[in-house]
């Protein structure tokens, strides 16, 4: 899944992709903009309401970060949003919530 964000933190524009429940670090959010003086974090509510906010690992002129189990374990609507760290001032800018959704998928128990 590919995120443009502006300076502004509003979304330019936005690819997704298809996210399978159960699936371990297949599927990444690859979020593009101006973030050389910003540590960037991602925030996760889960279909079962569960919030997770981690890091994103720098990339060359991007920023990513892997879906885990941790996220994908249950199917249905995963929201997320970005916040914008600067690192020289601590001013937090936060991006508007993006939905997706995690398709049931058959587990077999692995």
């Amino acid at each position: 899944m590919k995120i443009y964000l502006n300076a502004d933190c509003t979304i330019e524009k936005k690819i997704t992709s298809r996210i399978f429940q159960g699936s371990h670090y297949v599927d990444s959010i690859d979020l593009y903009g101006e973030f050389e003086s910003y540590q960037t974090q991602v925030t996760f509510r889960l279909p079962d309401g569960y919030t997770i906010t981690d890091d994103m690992s720098a990339a060359d002129g991007y920023r990513t970060y892997s879906l885990s189990k941790d996220i994908t374990a249950k199917s249905g609507r995963l929201s997320f949003s970005f916040s914008l760290i600067d690192n020289q001032t601590g001013k937090i800018r936060k991006s508007p919530t993006i939905h997706t959704f995690i398709e049931e998928s058959i587990d077999d128990g692995v």
